[in-house]
């Protein structure tokens, strides 16, 4: 749900090494929401991925479940880190 006047969230990009892409991580990388919109030539040797950036009520969410992984001394799952 998005409050009235705000738009949608900026996009996130990331570089995935074409030497290190295959198709089962494009495929775990699509189901996460990350879509290949540039790159895959040889001069650059990278993909260019986006996907849509979190709203603010997710990076919350995000930072308490962080903080609470930390003070157990337990990594963020990786289904759950954006990154």
């Amino acid at each position: 749900m998005r409050l009235a006047g705000h738009s949608s969230p900026p996009w996130t990009y990331r570089y995935l090494s074409i030497e290190d892409a295959n198709l089962s991580q494009l495929n775990d990388l699509g189901r996460a929401g990350w879509e290949v919109v540039g790159g895959g030539d040889a001069a650059t040797g990278k993909l260019v991925l986006k996907r849509p950036g979190m709203d603010f009520r997710e990076r919350v969410t995000l930072e308490q479940r962080r903080r609470v992984y930390e003070e157990h001394g337990v990594p963020l799952p990786d289904d759950e880190d954006p990154a």
